[in-house]
This record gives structure tokens, C-alpha cells and sequence, in this order.
């Protein structure tokens, strides 16, 4: 089964969502106060936070593109025009 074709049985897969509104929890300013921790967590030096790579990785290959060796571009093309329409 597959989440990517109509063919076969259905995946079996259940999802299950909580929603939280941090504000009931810690007040109004919640948020503000954590952007004050983000802040400063990111100005010490050395110090990273979840996504902050992958963030900054999207920002440069935005900016220069991403290098790929010649026989997996031509690759891709080759799936590309395989693949049905």
C-alpha cells in the first residue's frame, strides 16, 4: 500500500492531533516571552536551536542553488520522462 498511488489496500496509518493553547497555561504574553528566550539562547555564542540549520540550509540554496554530480541530474530528467503524466 502507498500514501503516493490508488493501487492496493489503504496504508493503515492513523494520525492523531492535540491542539494546547500555551496561553492558558502560562498567561497572555507567552509568546512574547518565549521569542525573549529565543533571542537569547540564539545571541549566545556556539549555541543552536532545532531548525536552525535546516532554515539556514533553505536560505543558501535559494540563494546559489543546489549542486547535484552530472549522473544524478540526468537521472532525475530520465525518471522525469518516465514517469506518467
Amino acid at each position: 500500500s502507498s500514501f503516493f498511488a490508488a493501487d492496493g489496500s489503504p496504508p493503515h496509518v492513523g494520525q492523531f492531533f492535540l491542539v494546547i493553547d500555551p496561553a492558558a497555561f502560562a498567561g497572555a504574553d507567552v509568546l512574547a516571552r518565549t521569542e525573549t528566550l529565543i533571542a537569547t539562547i540564539e545571541a549566545q555564542e556556539g549555541a543552536r536551536l532545532p531548525g536552525a540549520r535546516r532554515l539556514a540550509n533553505r536560505a543558501t540554496a535559494r540563494a546559489e542553488g543546489i549542486a547535484l554530480p552530472i549522473h544524478l541530474y540526468d537521472e532525475i530528467k530520465r525518471r522525469a520522462a518516465a514517469a506518467p503524466a
